[in-house]
């Protein structure tokens, strides 16, 4: 029986380490939200960016439901069903998105959130040195990270809290990559354990 992991988190938490982590251990093939607004802005020519990631990811939602992305990537999965046994969701920011998973693949589905401490995340973010975060001064990013978690924003907008609210696990990464590898291989073992239970 297949396994479905949706990822969530905040902004330098370690999100993609997880994915990363869960990838190398299992017989598993991810889908990214992200990506697939990647491909619609090149699709229109317009630069990926954060913001213009964020603004066609709101512009959609708004126009076909906030469970519009979500839809996308299941329909993609059904074609796939059966040949792995964990398929994962990643970058998930509403929880629209959330609700269309676990409508469409009830107890299979499981959401991670990876979260750390705000000024850990920060200095993360100055070592990782991605094009636009290098000269962003922490007061900025404490304000792009309220805003990520739902702060002034619509309903179909990135809501990062109420998805953290939605979580079946949430996984603190303020340690090392070791200890983080630790804490992942916990909570797919807790997964595989209940779908067994279930099948």
């Amino acid at each position: 029986m297949t396994i479905y992991i949706g990822l969530s988190g905040t902004i330098a938490a370690g999100k993609g380490e997880v994915l990363r982590i869960i990838k190398e251990k299992y017989n598993s093939i991810s889908y990214s939200l992200s990506d697939e607004l990647r491909g619609i802005l090149k699709e229109v020519k317009k630069e990926i960016t954060r913001n213009n990631l964020m603004n066609i990811g709101n512009k959609l939602r708004k126009e076909n439901g906030s469970d519009y992305i979500a839809m996308r990537l299941i329909k993609k999965v059904k074609k796939i069903k059966g040949q792995h046994k964990i398929i994962i969701f990643d970058s998930i920011r509403n929880p629209a998105e959330i609700t269309a998973f676990k409508n469409e693949f009830y107890n299979n589905f499981s959401l991670i959130f990876t979260d750390a401490n705000r000024r850990i995340r920060y200095e993360r973010i100055k070592e990782r040195k991605r094009e636009g975060e290098e000269s962003l001064s922490f007061n900025n990013f404490v304000n792009q990270d309220e805003n990520d978690c739902g702060r002034n924003q619509p309903e179909y907008g990135t809501k990062l809290e109420e998805c953290k609210k939605l979580a079946d696990f949430i996984i603190i990464n303020d340690k090392s990559l070791s200890d983080l590898e630790k804490k992942v291989t916990e909570v797919l073992n807790l997964c595989l354990k209940e779908t067994r239970k279930q099948g």
